[in-house]
C-alpha cells in the first residue's frame, strides 16, 4: 500500500494495495424516462496489471508529488500518471488527478472510465453524497452520481411495481435524488470530493475500502482536512470550499407560504378565511400564475413564463389587497417551455418556445432539432433551455426580470433542472459531461435574474451538485409521495433535511403535507393526502425548515389541505405560532451556517459518537440546542425518543428529561404536540416556553 503527501499539514490518504488504478472502457446506453436515467455501463475491457515505476518529487519536500506507472490494456502497456499535491485555491487540501496516455478505444466501446482504491479502516462509516433520502451511513451500498427524478415510489411495493409497469424506471430506487454530490465523509474524517461533473459511481461494499470510478479520462479531487479533529469541523471545511448559503431575508420568518391555485377570486376569498383565525401568511405561493394546464397526472400548469390576465385578472389590485397584510405572492418557474403554447393555449401574448428556438436557446437532438421531453403524462411535452450557452442563459434571466420580478413576486419555485438527455447536442459540446451541471447552471440564472433587487426574492431549487449552493438562496426536498414511510413519504423528507446538511445544502425545505398523489386508472393503488398526514408534516416543517410552505399537491381537489376545515386551520396557526417562535433562534443558526458552515438541521451522528446515531434517523438537532423526534407512523401517538446525554426540556409539556449517559425513552405526541425538546437552561428552552401559551391557544386536535 502507498501512502501519500507532501506536507504535514496535508491531509493523508491510503491507497489499496495494487493495483489501487485501473482504466476500463465501456459501451454506455441510456434510457431515460421522464427525467429517470437507466445507465447500462456494459464493461468491454478493463486493465489486468499495475505497475508503480517511480515516485517523483522534483521541487523538493514541499512540491507536488507524481506517480508514475504502467496499466496492461488490452494486452498493451500504458502511462498512468498520478499526480499529488497542495492545492491552487486552498494550501490545506490536497488535490488529485489520475490521468493516463491516450488508449484507443476498444471495438464497441463509447467511453473511458477509470478507477481509483482507496483503504479506510474496517470499521468506518460513509456519510454525503449530497441529499439521500433513504440512508445516513451509505457503507455497504454502490452510490451512483447522477442528477434525475427522485421517482414514484422508490421501492415502496405494490406502488413501485405497478408505476414502472405503467412507465418503465419512474418509480425510482432507494439512490436516486435531485441533488447528489461526489463527496464523502468518513468516521475516521477521511474526506473527498470529485471535480469531475461526468457520471461517477462510489462503491462502498467492501469493509476496508473505498472504490470511486469516474466515465472520464481524466479523475480530479481534492482531499479535505480537518483541522480541528471533529466531525463538525470536517463539515465546516467542505462549505468552505462548495459554497455558503446566505440567510434567508427577515420577512420569511414573519410567517408561512401558503400554496394554493385557482386565480384571483380564489387568492382573495381564501385570504379572507384565513385572516379571520389568525393565522399569518407572509406569501401566497401560486404555482398557476401562467395559467391552468390539467394532463392524467393532476393540476398542472402552462410553461410559457407570462402572467395568464384572464385567470389572474385584476394582479394589480390582487397584489395591493394583500399588501395590506404584508403579503405577497410567489410563483413558480422551470428551465423547461411547453411547445404547444400557439395550439393549445387559449389566451399567451409569447410563446417562448418559438422564440428560444429560432435564437438557438434550447437543446437540440442529433439532427438540430429542439429535444422535446415530456413530463408526467406523454401529452405534456417541452423543449429546454441550453444553460450551457451564456447567451441563453442571459436571455432566460432577462424573461425572470421582465415577466416575475417586473410583477413584485418575491420569489417563487425554481423547479425542476434533471431531464438534460445523455445523447442531446448542447452548446459545450458533451451532455454526458453537462448533465451533472446543469443544475448548478440553472440556479445561476435564477441567482443573476435576482441580483440586486429590493423585493429580497427568493428562489428554490430541488435539483443540485457540488456548488449549487454557490447561486441558489433555498432548496426544497423535491416531491415526496403522501405517506409516512421510508420510501418516499414523510420520513424520507426528515432523513433528507439530515444528509443534505452534510454536504453543504444547509438551508432546506419540503412541501408540507407531501406532493405527489396517485389516483388513476392506469396504476390500480391509490395514494391522497389524509388529514393526519398534513398535521404531522406540519409539526415536522415548523421546526425543520427555514421557510414554512405548503403545497397543494398534483391532485388538490382530492386532498386534504390546510383550508380544508377549520380545525385544520387552527392546526396551522398553532404551528406558524411555533415556526415564528423559533425565528430568533433560526437566524442565529443562518448566520452561524453561512460565517462558520455549521449545519442548522444535523444528525445527533454529528454531535455524538455514541454508536446509537451512527445511522439514527428517527431524530435530528436543530442547531446545538434543539432536538425533534418527528411521529413519522400512522395513527401513532408517541415516540421512541433516544436522548445524548445532558437535560432537555419537552417544550410542550414542561417536562425535562435528564440522563448521564445515551437513553431512550417513550414520549407521548399527541396531534399538535410534537416531541420537540430544547437543551436545559439555553436561551431558546426560555423563548419556547414563555411562547407556549400563545401557541396552544391555538387549539390543535385530528
Amino acid at each position: 500500500s502507498s501512502s501519500s503527501t507532501n506536507s504535514s499539514q496535508l491531509p493523508v490518504f491510503r491507497t489499496a494495495p495494487v493495483p489501487f488504478v485501473a482504466l476500463s472502457q465501456s459501451n454506455i446506453t441510456s434510457k431515460d424516462q421522464m427525467g429517470m436515467f437507466a445507465l447500462d455501463t456494459r464493461r468491454i475491457a478493463r486493465s489486468t496489471q499495475q505497475t508503480v515505476v517511480s515516485v517523483q518529487q522534483p521541487g523538493g519536500p514541499n512540491s507536488n508529488i507524481t506517480l508514475l506507472g504502467t496499466l496492461t490494456f488490452r494486452g498493451a502497456a500504458y502511462v498512468y500518471t498520478l499526480e499529488l499535491g497542495a492545492c491552487a485555491t486552498s494550501q490545506d487540501h490536497l488535490c488529485v488527478e489520475l490521468t493516463t496516455a491516450d488508449v484507443p478505444l476498444a471495438p464497441g466501446a463509447t467511453t473511458p472510465s477509470l478507477q481509483l482504491l482507496l483503504q479506510i479502516p474496517p470499521s468506518d462509516l460513509v456519510y454525503g453524497f449530497g441529499v439521500q433520502y433513504s440512508l445516513l451511513n451509505l457503507k455497504g451500498r454502490l452510490v451512483p452520481v447522477l442528477v434525475s427524478e427522485q421517482g414514484v415510489g422508490r421501492g415502496l411495493e405494490p406502488l413501485s411495481t405497478l408505476v414502472n409497469a405503467a412507465s418503465p424506471g419512474a418509480a425510482g430506487s432507494w439512490h436516486t435524488t435531485y441533488a447528489p454530490v461526489p463527496h464523502y465523509l468518513t468516521s475516521s474524517l477521511q474526506q473527498f470530493v470529485l471535480h469531475n461533473s461526468e457520471y461517477a459511481e462510489f462503491d462502498l461494499r467492501q469493509e476496508d475500502s473505498i472504490a470511486m470510478e469516474v466515465y472520464s479520462a481524466v479523475l480530479h479531487g481534492r482531499f479535505l482536512p480537518s483541522p480541528d479533529g471533529s466531525k463538525l469541523g470536517s463539515v465546516r471545511t467542505y462549505t468552505l470550499f462548495c459554497g455558503r448559503m446566505k440567510p434567508l431575508p427577515e420577512w420569511t420568518q414573519r410567517g408561512a407560504v401558503l400554496g394554493y391555485e385557482g386565480g384571483t377570486d380564489a387568492v382573495l376569498n381564501l385570504h379572507a378565511q384565513i385572516k379571520s383565525l389568525g393565522a399569518q401568511i407572509v406569501a401566497y405561493w401560486l404555482q398557476d400564475w401562467t395559467g391552468l394546464r390539467v394532463d392524467t397526472f393532476g393540476k398542472r400548469l402552462w410553461w410559457n413564463w407570462e402572467l395568464d390576465t384572464t385567470y389572474y385578472h385584476n394582479y394589480s389590485s390582487l397584489l395591493a389587497t394583500l399588501a395590506t397584510d404584508h403579503t405577497s405572492i410567489m410563483t413558480y418557474i422551470n428551465p423547461y417551455l411547453a411547445d404547444t403554447v400557439s395550439a393549445d393555449k387559449p389566451h399567451y401574448r409569447h410563446d417562448f418556445f418559438k422564440e428560444a428556438a429560432a435564437q438557438g436557446f434550447l437543446v437540440k437532438t442529433s439532427d438540430g432539432k429542439p429535444y422535446i421531453l415530456a413530463s408526467g403524462s406523454y401529452k405534456f411535452t417541452f423543449g429546454q433551455i441550453d444553460v450551457t450557452n451564456a447567451a441563453a442563459r442571459a436571455w432566460y434571466a432577462a424573461l425572470i426580470r421582465d415577466n416575475m420580478l417586473a410583477l413584485n413576486q418575491t420569489g417563487w419555485m425554481c423547479d425542476f433542472g434533471e431531464y438534460l438527455p445523455l445523447d442531446a447536442q448542447v452548446h459545450s459540446g458533451s451532455a454526458f459531461s453537462a448533465h451533472n451541471l446543469y443544475p448548478e447552471l440553472w440556479a445561476k440564472i435564477n441567482a443573476d435574474a435576482v441580483a440586486g433587487s429590493a423585493l429580497e426574492p427568493v428562489f428554490f431549487t430541488r435539483s443540485g451538485t457540488t456548488h449549487s449552493m454557490q447561486h441558489s438562496t433555498l432548496y426544497w426536498l423535491g416531491d415526496q409521495l403522501v405517506s409516512y414511510d421510508a420510501f418516499d413519504g414523510l420520513k424520507t423528507a426528515v432523513i433528507g433535511h439530515i444528509t443534505s446538511s452534510l454536504s453543504g445544502f444547509a438551508l432546506t425545505h419540503s412541501d408540507t403535507g407531501g406532493y405527489t398523489m396517485v389516483d388513476n386508472a392506469d396504476v390500480p393503488v391509490k395514494f391522497l393526502r389524509s388529514k393526519q398526514l398534513l398535521l404531522r408534516w406540519l409539526e415536522l416543517n415548523a421546526v425543520a425548515d427555514v421557510m414554512f410552505r405548503t403545497h397543494p399537491g398534483n391532485m388538490p381537489d382530492e386532498s386534504w389541505q390546510v383550508y380544508s376545515d377549520n380545525s385544520t386551520l387552527r392546526c396551522f396557526a398553532r404551528m406558524i405560532k411555533l415556526f415564528v417562535a423559533l425565528k430568533d433562534y433560526r437566524k442565529q443558526l443562518m448566520e452561524a451556517s453561512y460565517n462558520n458552515g455549521d449545519p442548522i438541521v444535523r444528525p445527533l451522528w454529528l454531535a455524538y459518537d455514541a454508536p446509537e446515531f451512527a445511522d439514527y434517523t428517527d431524530a435530528f438537532l436543530l442547531g446545538d440546542d434543539m432536538l425533534m423526534a418527528p411521529v413519522t407512523v400512522e395513527n401513532a401517538s408517541s415516540v421512541d425518543v433516544t436522548f445524548p446525554p445532558g437535560s432537555w426540556v419537552h417544550v410542550f409539556s414542561g417536562t425535562v428529561y435528564s440522563h448521564a449517559s445515551t437513553t431512550t425513552v417513550t414520549v407521548q405526541a399527541p396531534i399538535g404536540q410534537p416531541a420537540l425538546f430544547a437543551a436545559k437552561g439555553s436561551d431558546v428552552a426560555h423563548t419556547l416556553l414563555a411562547a407556549m401559551p400563545a401557541i396552544q391557544s391555538s387549539e390543535c386536535v385530528l
